[in-house]
């Protein structure tokens, strides 16, 4: 199966939407919230925005941020790993048997978007690709991919990563 699920075309200067194309009609997305792959892959690159957002919740810098990683771009380096390669703030709670995400309403864009994936294919032109090894794709219990979803759950995060493409 081919990972590319739709297209979606911005007006990059304005930040805002002219188009979404779904390539796969039936595709299905549902969080099972299992962590197997997403959060245990090591931590994803954070920009500054994204690392002054975890500040605000009252974390240190140096207790997050692994500088070494810095590719610039904005880029200031990738969140910390656990020593399993679990990210640093995946927590598991035991009451309701799930993993959560110690800084879920501040994570980074690439944990909000997992797991797809963004490639610039125009000027203004942008594809959307799936991660394939996520256990959440193609949930018969999941929301199916439409223009509705994309809107919804990825739209944000690129506008905010838009001068990272």
């Amino acid at each position: 199966m081919d990972n590319h699920v739709a297209t979606i075309t911005l007006d990059f200067s304005q930040k805002t939407v002219k188009d979404i194309q779904i390539i796969q009609k039936k595709f299905r997305f549902k969080c099972k919230r299992c962590s197997t792959l997403c959060c245990k892959l090591g931590g994803p690159t954070i920009t500054k925005d994204e690392a002054q957002k975890i500040l605000q919740s009252g974390y240190e810098f140096d207790d997050f941020v692994d500088p070494t990683k810095n590719s610039g771009n904005g880029i200031v380096g990738t969140l910390k790993s656990n020593k399993d390669g679990s990210c640093i703030f995946l927590r598991f709670d035991q009451t309701q048997n799930i993993y959560k995400c110690g800084i879920y309403r501040h994570r980074p864009n690439l944990c909000k978007i997992y797991p797809f994936k963004f490639e610039k294919l125009e000027t203004n032109k942008v594809a959307v690709h799936i991660i394939p090894c996520c256990q959440g794709l193609n949930n018969p219990e999941a929301q199916e991919m439409n223009s509705q979803f994309v809107t919804d759950f990825l739209i944000e995060p690129l506008l905010q990563t838009i001068n990272l493409l």
